[in-house]
């Protein structure tokens, strides 16, 4: 059985309206409304904003799940533009990587079932600049894709 939160409770969390939470309701992925009353289960997320946000890598796109998930909001494969294959594929290398952990939850829908660690949310809250919080994510847990850019950076004539 699901634990449902008020449509006030949910705008709360979000900084939003109630009445701007009913006008996209469609857009919380989990959440319905039928015979005048809203059902939102507790785990539903609102959705990630990608206003001015053009992929350029598969970083970028690990990158918008991290701070989605961090902003504890809702990102999944289409948010991303990646089938649902690769998206998990991202997940799973983020939550080996220590920069994602399961919650709790049983919320299939995309990353509602993750949050961030400690140590990913300090990584981020002490980064302005995107392609800095990539590179020290990465190097910081030894990646293959951090360790194999240091060196390119290192050999550079």
């Amino acid at each position: 059985m699901n634990d449902y939160v008020s449509i006030d409770t949910f705008a709360k969390r979000y900084g939003l309206k109630s009445n701007t939470v009913k006008k996209n309701i469609d857009k919380v992925v989990g959440a319905y409304y039928k015979d005048g009353v809203y059902y939102i289960p507790d785990s539903c997320r609102y959705p990630y904003n990608l206003k001015n946000i053009k992929f350029k890598s598969r970083n970028d796109r690990k990158y918008v799940i991290l701070r989605a998930t961090s902003e504890n909001k809702f990102v999944d494969n289409n948010t991303v533009g990646v089938s649902k294959k690769s998206f998990d594929l991202m997940i799973g290398e983020l939550i080996r990587d220590q920069l994602l952990q399961y919650n709790g939850t049983n919320d299939k829908n995309g990353a509602n079932s993750y949050d961030v660690t400690d140590y990913a949310d300090r990584v981020i809250k002490e980064k302005n600049n995107k392609s800095s919080i990539i590179n020290e994510l990465f190097i910081g847990v030894g990646c293959a894709v951090g360790a194999a850019y240091a060196t390119y950076e290192n050999l550079k004539i």
